[in-house]
């Protein structure tokens, strides 16, 4: 397994009664691996999956979308997992956005339209996101931000980051399979660019 990239300084900040109201069932592996319920661009066989954690209110998640779409037509046996990994003690309301999002996209909007209307509107707070887009009223953003299963997964995923010594975002994990391939603690465009052609192997 290689490993790219250096750990931030940052950590994050969790509910502890949150914590508490997580699945037993928590190992890494029943995280990690992809599941339906993953927000996914690619072909569902692709060899390759690229787990890739952003987080709302980071400039250089901004392309995430874009960069899936590019990503996996330049290597068709890749597919995109994204997944949140908000840093709360660089940006105290990315969690509250990453749960919004979670929430929207339960109610059958396109993830990725949410996803990509949350990047551009970077530099509004949360309490002005129903002025800065057209994803909610207020009243269904206070609602969404209450929505217990949009809590569990934003900090399951989380945890799931930390477990993976993956501190900063954008961040990455490499699979072939199920096995790991590389983990990157700063998944940036052009760090992808220069190491995927030569970890994605027929």
């Amino acid at each position: 397994m290689l490993i790219f990239g250096g750990y931030s300084l940052y950590t994050y900040h969790f509910s502890t009664e949150s914590a508490k109201n997580l699945p037993k069932d928590h190992s890494l592996e029943t995280f990690l691996l992809p599941s339906p319920t993953d927000h996914t661009v690619g072909s569902p066989a692709a060899t390759f999956t690229l787990i890739y954690y952003t987080d709302y209110d980071c400039p250089f998640c901004t392309n995430a979308i874009e960069l899936g779409e590019r990503l996996t037509k330049q290597y068709p046996n890749l597919r995109v997992v994204y997944r949140n990994s908000p840093l709360s003690a660089l940006h105290p309301e990315a969690p509250q956005k990453a749960i919004l999002a979670e929430c929207l996209a339960q109610k059958e909007q396109s993830f990725f339209v949410i996803a990509q209307k949350l990047f551009a509107a970077q530099g509004s707070t949360l309490h002005e996101l129903p002025h800065a887009t057209d994803l909610v009223t207020t009243e269904e953003l206070e609602a969404c931000l209450q929505n217990e299963e949009a809590q569990q997964r934003v900090l399951r995923e989380q945890l799931e980051a930390m477990n993976m010594g993956l501190y900063s975002t954008p961040s990455a994990i490499l699979l072939k399979g199920n096995a790991i391939v590389l983990k990157l603690n700063f998944a940036s465009e052009e760090t992808l660019d220069k190491i995927l052609p030569s970890a994605i192997t027929p």
